[in-house]
């Protein structure tokens, strides 16, 4: 079934391809040409062509088409990059602290959270570069003052010691 339906495609774009090279020729002319180039041609159809840009400057119009020529000029809008924010939590003693809850919340409000383990490590992935964070951990039996970051690059050593005992 799946080769019928196929050959049945095959078939029907040949057959669109067919009529709409059968229309006569096609002429395609310039007012300014550049030096150099050449003529490529395959087939029935050829193109004279420039090997540099003939009419760099201002736009071209004609009818609903407008053309703006010049030498190609990417435009590369910078995007986010992701980094990884992590470290430790470590108690007054400076033991890791398991089962601690880490926050990072960023500009616009939105929040994430994960655990740390057994000797208090933790990790956030794919967080936005250039962005103003802040870090907090919540812990049923330790306090611990939160951190406010300017990511622009990994970082492997937001560590937070607690700063008090909750009784």
């Amino acid at each position: 079934m799946q080769k019928l339906i196929l050959f049945t495609l095959i078939l029907f774009a040949a057959s669109v391809a067919a009529a709409q090279m059968s229309g006569g020729t096609l002429t395609i002319d310039t007012t300014v040409k550049g030096s150099g180039g050449g003529v490529s041609t395959g087939g029935i159809l050829s193109l004279t062509g420039t090997t540099g840009q003939g009419a760099a400057g201002g736009s071209l119009n004609g009818g609903t088409f407008n053309f703006r020529p010049g030498f190609w000029q990417p435009n590369f809008a910078p995007t986010s990059a992701t980094v990884s924010v992590g470290g430790r939590v470590l108690t007054d003693a400076g033991a890791g602290l398991r089962n601690a809850i880490v926050v990072i919340t960023g500009n616009g409000g939105v929040s994430r959270w994960t655990v740390t383990g057994s000797l208090g490590y933790y990790n956030f992935d794919e967080v936005d570069t250039g962005q103003t964070y802040i870090v907090q951990v919540q812990s049923k039996r330790y306090l611990f003052s939160p951190r406010i970051l300017t990511v622009q690059d990994d970082l492997a050593d937001v560590d937070f010691t607690a700063t008090g005992v909750v009784w």
